[in-house]
């Protein structure tokens, strides 16, 4: 059954909503409250009932009204195209059920789909979630083997429903050291009813034993009555016998005469009866004769094998198919050996390992993802370490190259550096630079009006300041020297301006001043300026110089503590690629491509030791065949031509056994026909020997000669029957054969002495009586006694009643645990062995398979030493994939009669990346027989199943629309 659409009218959240699914797998993804779940009852409603408004299960009516229902379209193989449609109606909904040729059908016809499978019955085997998973961890082992046997069989839920009411109940009733249930409750009681009981007939001893002697006494009396009425029977007996003693007297002389003849009695009509069973005997004997030699006959054929010959050569026949896939994939392992052995070798090839040592150290290293993180982690920090020693070495680098710049350009400058005389004259030229110019000054002031004359000085003042405050700060050393000179110059104005107008004199000396050295005053600026230049410029570059050398012992100070931290990581991911065996750091851009070489180097050794094993199994299978084969044949067959000859080997036993079976059904016709003649040769036999006897005689001859003594003790009989019929008429069964009259005369007195002794001690018994009757009325007032003995039969009584209740529970649960191993032992072993693989494949090999003990109780089969280990010790998650294989092996199984779909919630969450790999590869194995609706909130599965049909639930009736049929 495919399902290729769901259509809903209005369920939940969604409301006028068409999703389209596909074959294989379908994966609906959404986060939490996208309505995921809201699908996945919509798809259980529709097909199996709304439930009542009381029930457990949510109903889903659209919140806001409108139609509530919807549809499921599917293709099934037996029925066609078919669509499910629920609406509201009656509690369960009104259903329609369109087929494909136009016809329609209701709840029946749904049933008819759903194979009669209810909701619980379909859950329990095609549908399965994270919280049935989750319940795991908190089961004991026979919690978790129960859920399992009901994963694994069909119809196991409810009788183990109805086994753990049946135990509930028996818990209320009864349980071994219980003070609360109601059997222990009765018994508690009965105990304390026995000790009061006790206590109460210790209390009555005296009245015990007087009840018993009481009843005594009337035993012996009613003795002494019986011996009283005994003895007056033999009183009567002994006068009958005075009477009847001369008859008995001829009678026994007529029994002496009859006692001389030696026969006494003879056959009625003896003589005809014997001559007919002899010739009947003759004739029987005859025919017992040939069956006898027919039967030599048939003993004397050819024997035949052992009986267990054939069965086991059936069994063997019918394992050809078997035999057939065992060299089949005996073959394919082997071809699957040589191509990984070939791979594995090119990857050693590649690895540059020749060493065995060293392989085998390389194939049991740990390539986990933790490991790989942690190599990834040593690298990069390898990498950001040899970066940062590269960085360092370039600034290194850089400022060793600065370094000689600087040395060089200081070279250059130290070739144009000014002279001792120069720089002597630059320093003795501010003193007269500023005696120039108070001459030029004094002149400019001689000639300037009297309020010039004051302004002037004032002005050069302030120019002065700003010079030298610009110089200063702006390190322009010349700005500065002249700002100083202007100041002084302005100085000496003011001052003259104060004093008073120079002489003459002093005018015509400044004058010579200023024409001495006018004319040096152009060459000392160039030179001074040249000279602050020079000390500029050899500052800045013993300044910079300074600085180099400083970020030059920084640096190498730097690069020593990165080539520290680079030997460190490169020595601990050193240590950590010995453990792979490798004896040198390789290159690091390639240590990432060595890992995941060695990664597919260990999955083709796994895949190696599974086809070796693999390999194994078939040959081991195979040698055991052939061994049997051989057994059997007792000789040496080909392997190629083992079936020809165990068919031709069976064809022979086949006519053989035939043959065998038609003499042997001919024997045992003739051996029944046998044992008739022989049982009737025995009945003529006895009824000749019984002729014989009742005549007293053991041969022929006698027979005949008792008949004619026979008619003579005839005639004394009929006397002796005269006489016996008067004596007859008295009781002579228990009189002495040899009595005398004297004798009875003897009896008659002892008789009548006994009678007087008997009534004498019926008199005394009777006084004892009557006392002990008083004593015992006095005790018989008290009730006590019985009252208690009376309700402790009840609460027996009651405590009987519990005791059938639990015994009735006890037998319909034991029936249960047997209806249980039926179950076990007919439905679950083809299960177990499909679980098995499915199993293996998940665990990755470790476990080769499931098996349940005689316990009842689910072990897994670990892989190297087929050790056992019960469920509840693996992990969560492999707890989960028995469970998971299970369900799917039981869904495999009933493919044919039932080929729903499989839906499952989220069931892989705790699986790791490798089991969740191998799960995804089962469900692309099986998906080619079953569709798979997954409904998860893990985006990461939408990626690992790309290649599965992915709607997203909250995208979903946006733009799609349900049509309303």
């Amino acid at each position: 059954m495919i399902i290729r659409k769901l259509v809903i009218y209005g369920f939940g959240k969604h409301e006028n909503v068409t999703i389209d699914l596909q074959d294989g797998i379908n994966v609906l993804y959404g986060h939490n409250e996208a309505g995921k779940t809201t699908i996945q009852q919509f798809l259980l409603h529709i097909l199996f009932g709304f439930p009542q408004k009381n029930h457990v299960l949510q109903r889903y009516e659209p919140k806001t009204g409108g139609k509530y229902g919807g549809q499921v379209h599917f293709d099934d193989p037996e029925w066609g195209s078919c669509i499910v449609e629920r609406v509201r109606g009656k509690s369960a909904g009104t259903v329609t059920v369109l087929f494909e040729d136009g016809s329609t059908g209701g709840e029946e016809a749904l049933q008819q789909l759903l194979r009669h499978y209810d909701r619980s019955s379909f859950e329990s085997i095609f549908s399965f979630s994270l919280l049935q998973l989750q319940g795991f961890e908190k089961m004991d082992e026979e919690q978790l083997s129960r859920t399992l046997l009901a994963s694994g069989t069909t119809g196991v839920v409810a009788l183990l429903q109805l086994e753990s009411k049946l135990e509930k109940e028996m818990g209320e009733l009864f349980k071994r050291n219980g003070r609360v249930p109601e059997m222990n409750v009765r018994l508690a009681e009965l105990r304390e009813l026995e000790k009061a009981l006790k206590e109460e007939r210790e209390q009555a001893d005296e009245y015990a034993p007087a009840i018993n002697r009481m009843m005594a006494i009337d035993r012996n009396l009613v003795e002494l009555k019986d011996d009283e009425r005994d003895l007056e029977q033999q009183r009567k007996l002994i006068e009958t016998q005075r009477q009847t003693l001369p008859l008995i007297e001829k009678e026994r002389g007529l029994l002496a005469r009859l006692e001389q003849l030696s026969v006494r009695k003879f056959p009625t009509d003896g003589i005809r009866r014997y001559e007919i069973i002899n010739g009947k005997l003759l004739d029987i004997l005859a025919r017992r004769q040939v069956l006898q030699n027919e039967l030599e006959k048939l003993n004397s054929a050819g024997e035949m094998r052992d009986q267990q010959f054939l069965p086991r050569l059936d069994r063997l026949v019918a394992r050809e198919t078997e035999w057939h896939q065992w060299r089949s994939d005996k073959r394919a392992a082997s071809e699957e050996m040589r191509l990984l052995d070939t791979k594995r070798e090119r990857y050693f090839a590649s690895l540059g390992i020749r060493d065995d040592e060293k392989a085998a150290l390389l194939l049991e290293a740990d390539v986990s993802i933790q490991q790989e993180k942690t190599m990834l982690t040593l690298l990069d920090q390898l990498h950001q370490q040899t970066k940062q020693v590269d960085y360092v070495q370039r600034q290194l680098a850089q400022t060793a190259s600065e370094e000689r710049t600087i040395m060089q350009d200081k070279l250059r400058l130290d070739e144009l550096a000014p002279t001792e005389e120069e720089q002597k004259k630059c320093a003795d030229w501010p003193g007269v630079q500023r005696r120039l110019a108070e001459a030029k000054a004094f002149l400019q002031l001689k000639d300037t009006p009297a309020g010039n004359q004051r302004i002037v000085p004032f002005a050069l003042l302030l120019m002065a300041v700003l010079l030298a405050g610009v110089g200063i700060v702006s390190q322009q050393w010349t700005l500065a020297i002249c700002g100083v000179l202007i100041g002084a110059v302005a100085t000496f104005l003011v001052v003259k301006t104060r004093s008073g107008n120079p002489s003459d004199a002093k005018r015509k000396e400044m004058e010579q001043f200023i024409a001495q050295h006018a004319e040096e005053e152009a060459q000392m600026d160039a030179l001074i300026h040249r000279v602050d230049s020079y000390l500029r410029k050899k500052e800045a570059l013993e300044s910079s110089l300074l600085a180099v050398k400083r970020n030059r012992k920084s640096y190498e100070e730097e690069l020593r503590m990165a080539d520290n931290r680079t030997d460190l990581a490169a020595d601990e991911l050193f240590t950590f690629l010995q453990a792979y065996g490798f004896d040198e750091l390789p290159s690091l851009q390639i240590i990432p491509e060595i890992f995941r070489m060695i990664r597919e180097l260990q999955e083709v050794d796994r895949e190696l030791f599974a086809a070796q094993q693999r390999d194994q199994n078939a040959s081991r299978k195979l040698a055991e065949c052939m061994d049997e084969a051989h057994s059997l044949l007792e000789k040496e067959v080909p392997e190629e031509s083992l079936y020809d000859h165990l068919r031709n080997e069976w064809m022979l036993q086949k006519e053989q056994m035939e043959k065998k079976k038609t003499d042997a059904e001919k024997q045992l016709r003739l051996q029944e026909e046998l044992e008739l003649v022989n049982q009737t040769a025995a009945m003529l036999q006895s009824q000749k020997e019984e002729l014989l006897s009742e005549a007293d005689a053991t041969t022929e001859e006698e027979f005949y000669r008792a008949f004619d003594v026979f008619q003579d003790a005839e005639l004394v009989s009929r006397q002796l029957d005269d006489l016996q019929s008067q004596l007859r008429m008295h009781d002579r069964s228990n009189w002495p054969t040899d009595l005398s009259i004297n004798e009875l005369e003897e009896a008659a007195r002892q008789v009548e002495n006994r009678l007087t002794e008997v009534t004498k001690q019926q008199s005394d018994l009777l006084e004892e009586k009557v006392r002990l009757a008083h004593l015992t009325k006095r005790l018989a007032d008290n009730e006590t006694y019985e009252r208690m003995l009376q309700q402790f039969e009840n609460k027996r009584a009651e405590f009987a009643s519990l005791a059938r209740q639990w015994s009735s529970k006890k037998a319909v649960a034991a029936a249960i645990r047997q209806t249980m191993a039926e179950l076990k032992e007919k439905k679950l072993p083809g299960v177990l062995r499909q679980a098995s693989h499915y199993f293996s494949d998940l665990t990755g090999g470790r476990y080769v398979g499931l098996t349940v003990g005689e316990e009842g109780f689910f072990r897994a089969i670990r892989q190297e030493d087929n050790m056992l280990f019960p469920i509840m010790e693996l992990s969560q998650a492999t707890k989960e994939q028995a469970y998971i294989s299970l369900r799917l092996a039981l869904a495999e199984s009933l493919h044919g009669t039932a080929p729903f779909p499989i839906i499952m919630d989220d069931p892989f969450v705790h699986f790791d990346g490798t089991r969740l790999s191998r799960m995804i590869k089962l469900l692309k194995r099986l998906q080619a027989e079953h569709q798979f609706i997954y409904f998860t909130c893990h985006e990461t599965m939408t990626k690992h199943l790309h290649e599965a049909n992915i709607i997203t639930v909250s995208e979903i009736g946006s733009n799609q629309g349900a049509v309303l049929q």
